[in-house]
């Protein structure tokens, strides 16, 4: 069986991108032009992949990755393997997350898991519930009387929406 894939879409960034995102300076001798094509766990990354470590519990990973960029704190970033380019960040979690929303876009905004682009068959929406123009109601899913969901949003398979309900635009509301 083939690797899972969960990204389809992932954007490859340069490191020069990759310290502009997360708001860090190079460090001297970086390559600012080496290109990071995926994101992966410190225990499974490799020369071309960005991850990110701080918590304590995992600076043994930190100490074994193969990852080409790391963006640590600075009380992780001596541990840091030399093999590493180690971006040292107020908040790596928060940077990793700038850096993720840039590679694959598909996670910054969920879809249907259907490729619905309207209303599903199999669903229920009541006749005096309100959508706006381009929400998406996966099979399963209940929107009850009176509710308002707003434009953009993604109604995932088996949510329910109670009534009255109101909903903002370019929401994904899951089960």
């Amino acid at each position: 069986m083939p690797a899972p894939v969960f990204f389809h879409d992932i954007r490859a960034l340069t490191l020069g991108q990759v310290a502009e995102l997360a708001g860090v300076a190079l460090p001297s001798g970086a390559d600012a032009a080496s290109r990071i094509t995926a994101i992966k766990p410190l225990d499974e990354a490799g020369p071309s992949d960005l991850s990110y470590m701080d918590n304590p519990r995992y600076v043994a990973d930190l100490e074994a990755t193969r990852a080409g960029v790391v963006l640590v704190s600075a009380r992780h970033a001596a541990r840091t393997p030399a093999t590493s380019v180690a971006l040292v960040a107020a908040d790596p979690q928060r940077a990793y997350a700038l850096c993720l929303a840039a590679m694959a876009p598909e996670a910054a905004r969920p879809a249907s898991l259907f490729e619905s682009a309207a209303v599903s068959p199999g669903s229920f929406v009541h006749p005096t519930a309100r959508l706006e123009r381009g929400v998406v109601v996966d099979p399963g899913a209940v929107i009850g009387p009176r509710a308002e969901i707003g434009a953009g949003t993604v109604v995932a398979a088996h949510a329910v929406i109670g009534p009255d309900v109101r909903v903002g635009r370019d929401c994904s509301i899951g089960p």
